[in-house]
């Protein structure tokens, strides 16, 4: 289903990103890719073995097909990352805040079990994929997508629907 296709999706990012920044290698550049899609490669067979075990999918094919598919996208974000200027440098992944009651495995270790307070007093649980910093301090916060598009292009909340870039921001 899309949620644990999506949790699968999240923690191979982790461990590419974990494993890449150990060795070195962020930003993702031409002349890292390929050792960063051996990685990927590498971290999503450990994953879904452990998963295959875990949840015994019905339907070898259907499985084995969900697997091809997030190689491919995890061989894409990849691409994309070696193609953007190297401004930013991913620094925290998988950034969870107010999230003490659940088992988080694959979060970063800036990682908060209380949840953070904004100063418009609402207090925000969740846990961000990626924040990203360039050499001057700023950062980028990016939150990847696995599910279904629900954005169109220019939309800022949707109606209040769509708060999570804004809240970040905050």
């Amino acid at each position: 289903d899309a949620l644990t296709r999506g949790g699968l999706f999240h923690d191979v990012q982790y461990e590419v990103l974990t494993t890449l920044r150990a060795e070195g290698l962020l930003p993702v550049t031409d002349g890292t890719l390929a050792r960063a899609l051996a990685v990927a490669d590498e971290k999503l067979a450990q994953q879904a073995e452990s998963k295959r075990e875990e949840l015994a999918p019905a339907i070898p094919r259907v499985w084995e097909d969900t697997i091809a598919g997030m190689r491919a996208d995890l061989h894409e974000w990849l691409r994309r990352a070696a193609d953007a200027p190297p401004r930013f440098v991913p620094d925290r992944f998988e950034l969870s805040f107010g999230l003490a009651d659940r088992d988080r495995a694959f979060e970063d270790p800036a990682s908060v079990d209380a949840p953070v307070a904004l100063p418009v007093g609402i207090s925000l649980r969740g846990s961000i994929d990626l924040v990203e910093r360039d050499a001057d301090g700023v950062l980028r916060i990016t939150d990847h997508k696995t599910g279904k598009v629900r954005a169109t292009p220019g939309l800022v909340i949707g109606g209040g629907e769509i708060l999570q870039p804004v809240l970040y921001a905050l």
